[in-house]
């Protein structure tokens, strides 16, 4: 026969016991269950949390759920679903790749790379205006407009380069270019226009993509600027140079009015009669005299020129316009 675990208190069933009799109650369950412990690692004390972790809260019906323990410091642990990402990132870790827009086809736009170059000077000759377009790219083709009646050049001209890059330098580095005192003008018509938008759309998608293949922290390249720079030392060697020919030229020109100014002039002789000196002195009056009407006349022709150049440089300016006009048609 077994015997209860509890000893049955006297009185019967739904009877209260004797005073002074003490019912053993049974023993509280452990709150963890207990699991063997390595050897040597301290045993914790019943009812105390681990280190690091506070005591669980109370609960009670209706009060929010506690939110997740924080971190030393007070910083909340990171989420790990709202990672942030960079680009290029999940296309390494081997993640999918964000869809890419795609650029305009070139094939679709029609390949011009024509520009115009307008407000060149009557001074400016055309082998500078060919050196300054060589120096930003390949030349094609540079035929500058004459006059046809004096075969004299005209301040504008067209220039074809080889490709679209030669354009976009020409239109960086030599629009506003100085030149005895006229400032270049370099653009191109809607063809040419659509051509080099098209070109810098796939030109910036391949740049993108291989920004992508670089290592993370590696800084992209700048190669255009360091191109630009060295065809902009180009350029301003050509006016460098040609700004001194000029004031050699000048220069010499100077020294020769100079020694022929001293060659005219007549020497004294010796005479010592009256009447050589009145001749000397008659002679030097109307040489003043002749020389103030050659000033004069210097001074008429000069201004009746200054008013045919000014006429012409309208009449240049008038088929300037009609010409881009037509041109600008053309290619549209």
């Amino acid at each position: 026969m077994s015997r209860p675990p509890f000893p049955v208190p006297p009185g019967g069933p739904g009877l209260a016991p004797p005073p002074g009799y003490f019912v053993p109650r049974p023993p509280m369950p452990a709150p963890f269950p207990m699991q063997p412990y390595p050897p040597g690692a301290p045993v914790p004390m019943v009812g105390v949390p681990p280190m690091g972790q506070a005591p669980p809260r109370p609960m009670y019906p209706g009060a929010p759920m506690p939110g997740p323990p924080m971190t030393p410091g007070g910083v909340p642990p990171r989420n790990p679903g709202r990672q942030r990402t960079y680009p290029g990132t999940m296309a390494r870790a081997g993640g999918p790749r964000a869809p890419r827009t795609p650029p305009p086809s070139m094939s679709m736009v029609h390949r011009s790379t024509s520009v115009y170059v307008g407000k060149i000077a009557n001074s400016v000759d055309d082998g500078v205006m060919q050196s300054l377009l060589e120096a930003c790219g390949g030349v094609k083709s540079w035929k500058r407009q004459e006059d046809p009646e004096t075969k004299q050049p005209k301040g504008f001209g067209f220039c074809e380069f080889e490709d679209a890059e030669g354009v976009l330098r020409a239109l960086r580095l030599l629009n506003n270019l100085a030149l005895d005192g006229q400032e270049l003008l370099v653009k191109c018509n809607t063809a040419t226009q659509k051509y080099i938008e098209a070109y810098e759309s796939e030109k910036e998608a391949r740049e993108a993509e291989k920004q992508e293949e670089k290592e993370e922290g590696e800084a992209p390249g700048n190669a255009d600027e360091d191109r630009d720079n060295e065809v902009l030392e180009k350029i301003m060697a050509i006016v460098s140079d040609r700004e001194d020919k000029i004031k050699k030229h000048k220069a010499d020109q100077e020294r020769a009015a100079e020694v022929l100014n001293a060659l005219a002039v007549a020497k004294p002789d010796s005479a010592t009669g009256s009447r050589d000196r009145e001749d000397r002195e008659r002679n030097d009056h109307r040489g003043r005299s002749k020389e103030r009407t050659m000033e004069r006349e210097f001074d008429r022709k000069r201004q009746q020129e200054r008013r045919e150049q000014e006429a012409k440089q309208r009449e240049e300016d008038r088929a300037y316009d009609k010409k881009l006009q037509e041109w600008d048609r053309q290619e549209r």
